[in-house]
């Protein structure tokens, strides 16, 4: 299955897909390459340990969290044994589809001839169309069912095996011959009760004959025949119920019915997490609905570990149920008994190459596959039990054939330091990326700055005053700003006008020439030129063309301010008055000389009044900012 093919959440043929076996099968492709990665996965590994502390209430898991939690930088054996997995074998026994996606592969190819330590992965394969699938609700409901019903009445019948007295031959008969006394007890419930009661043990006895209907018996006898029926399709034969007991409730070594109760409740529960939450087992088992009969391609496994991986999968045919996972066994004799014919088949997922590989493979490959019975697998106890007894010989074969007859390691290996090497360009990146956010914080922090300083200003200022003076004394400057180009305009036509009666009425020729105000001249008048009306026409026009500088309020002012002095040259200029620097009658001065002289009178009343309307245009510019900061 592709990366993009990965399912959102769980679907009809993936019923125990979840967030945490999609996070490992995306950090698996984490590179986006056709090869997949094991060093992401490798990462995500200390993520698994919660999940495993929830196990942990029903079968100690220390040594599985140690080893997981461990391997974080120091320790890269997890790593190494990723290395060894096939690509497609590991990404199957995350999705736990083994048997689905390697249903084709031939046995001895998988497994190989070499004597070498391994790990391998047992599940149920169904001979015919299913091609890999596993059960249908309908099927996994109707196996439920047959489950509990041999629990309940397999323990009556081994506890009635284990002893020989009158009152057990006396059931016995009962039940077959479908004989009792009518005393009111009429429903199996209540014999359930007397059976599971907390007084009742090995000297109590079973139930007293007499307390027995022929209903019951009925019900007995109906529910013995499907332990028979399921203990009869074991493979080894000579196995009788009223001498043996119900072939996988017996006791043998430190088993008792606690144990042999809880082993058939874990199975059951097991299944029923690939059923709808709350769905009705009686309703099921009968339903009609298509997608109640669609089989799913995820299917349990037991994970186990072996010096001789070849030989320990030989051990899982039909012949050795004994000899393998009880949960495996029972479900199969149950699914023989309803007609169907499960086969269970071992694959190798590992060959380890060192001594101590063997015990951390099997932790490694039992978490990743989440095969506890617990979780979705057939593992009854924490992996990692069995160390490593390899014998001396086996394990150069098993280092030749990891390192030279294999390539499985050689693409891992490779994707692995393809996957580092754009780990190391991000990070490159990211480090480009951090020194360019100092920058920005340092940006930031100099900001930060000066609107504190604005604040503490605006704090100085009168606070909400200040908002409202703030904005006032910048249109004010503003206003001033255009008030002084106005003003420039119009001076500079006023200057123009000084210029020119400087030109006309100044000192002709080799005369002594005044030296004030000193201006440029435009026009070379050579002698003692006259005005032009044509160049007083222009000016007089130039300046009447800024109407709408004298009508604004801002520049009104300077605009009259200098038509005020040219109006006092032109006074200046017509009238003839007593020249401040001459003592003599105006009839005994010669015409150049009181032209001189009036000329130089202009100016200077020209100079006093620009003076005079500059302060007063500086006051009233200082009245203003501070009526706008109020």
């Amino acid at each position: 299955m592709p990366i993009a093919s990965i399912p959102e959440q769980a679907t009809l043929e993936m019923p125990i897909w979840g967030e945490m076996q999609k996070s490992m099968v995306e950090a698996y492709h984490a590179t986006g390459a056709d090869t997949p990665s094991a060093f992401s996965l490798w990462r995500l590994l200390p993520k698994l340990v919660p999940e495993l502390h929830t196990v942990n209430r029903h079968t100690p898991m220390f040594f599985t969290c140690l080893a997981i939690k461990s391997d974080d930088g120091r320790d890269f054996r997890m790593l190494e044994l990723l290395w060894g997995i096939p690509r497609h074998m590991l990404e199957a026994l995350i999705k736990q589809t083994v048997e689905h996606d390697f249903d084709s592969m031939d046995e001895t190819e998988d497994v190989g001839q070499v004597k070498a330590p391994g790990i391998y992965a047992t599940s149920l394969a169904f001979p015919g169309a299913r091609k890999g699938k596993f059960l249908s609700r309908v099927e996994i409901a109707v196996a439920i069912k047959n489950i509990a019903v041999y629990e309940v009445y397999g323990r009556f019948g081994t506890e009635l095996s284990r002893r020989d007295d009158a009152a057990t031959k006396s059931i016995w008969s009962m039940i077959n011959d479908e004989i009792g006394i009518q005393l009111g007890l009429d429903n199996l419930k209540l014999l359930q009760t007397c059976i599971w009661a907390d007084g009742y043990s090995r000297d109590s006895g079973p139930p007293d004959p007499t307390t027995l209907t022929k209903k019951l018996c009925e019900k007995l006898k109906q529910g013995l025949l499907e332990v028979e029926k399921v203990d009869h399709q074991h493979p080894k034969a000579g196995w009788h119920l009223h001498t043996h007991g119900a072939r996988f409730m017996r006791m043998e070594k430190e088993d008792t019915y606690e144990k042999c109760h809880h082993r058939c409740q874990r199975l059951i529960a097991m299944l029923a997490r690939r059923l709808p939450a709350g769905a009705d087992f009686l309703k099921l088992m009968t339903s009609a609905h298509a997608d109640d009969r669609v089989c799913h391609i995820q299917s349990p496994h037991y994970i186990g570990c072996s010096n001789d991986v070849a030989k320990r999968t030989q051990v899982y045919r039909l012949s050795r149920l004994d000899d393998i996972n009880s949960h495996i066994g029972l479900l199969c004799c149950v699914l023989w008994s309803m007609g169907l014919q499960p086969e269970p088949k071992a694959r190798c997922v590992l060959r380890t190459w060192n001594a101590e590989h063997l015990r951390p493979a099997e932790i490694l490959i039992t978490t990743l596959g989440r095969a506890l019975v617990y979780q979705e697998g057939y593992n009854s106890i924490e992996a990692g039990g069995q160390g490593s007894t390899n014998r001396q010989g086996q394990l150069p074969m098993s280092r030749m054939n990891a390192l030279v007859r294999s390539d499985v390691l050689q693409e891992n290996l490779a994707a692995t330091r393809a996957e580092i090497e754009s780990l190391r360009d991000e990070l490159e990146l990211e480090t480009g990326i951090e020194e360019r956010l100092d920058d920005i914080e340092e940006r930031m922090e100099r900001l930060e700055t000066k609107m504190a300083d604005m604040a503490r200003m605006v704090g100085y200022l009168g606070g909400d005053k200040a908002r409202e003076s703030v904005p006032k004394a910048l249109a004010s400057v503003v206003r001033q700003n255009a008030r002084l180009r106005s003003a420039c305009v119009t001076l500079d036509a006023a200057c123009r006008w000084m210029t020119l009666l400087l030109e006309n009425y100044g000192a002709p020729g080799n005369q002594e020439a005044t030296p004030e105000p000193a201006v440029e001249p435009e026009h070379d008048s050579g002698g003692d030129a006259v005005v032009d009306p044509e160049v007083v026409k222009e000016l007089t026009r130039e300046m009447c063309a800024k109407a709408a500088i004298d009508t604004d309020a801002a520049g009104g002012k300077s605009c009259a301010a200098a038509r005020k002095l040219i109006a006092v040259a032109e006074a200046g200029f017509g009238a003839q008055p007593e020249c401040p620097d001459s003592n003599e009658s105006g009839d005994e001065i010669a015409e150049p000389q009181r032209r001189r002289a009036r000329t130089r009178w202009a100016a200077r009343a020209i100079r006093s009044a620009r003076a005079a309307q500059e302060a007063e245009e500086a006051e009233e510019e200082e009245e203003e900012i501070v009526v706008a900061a109020r």
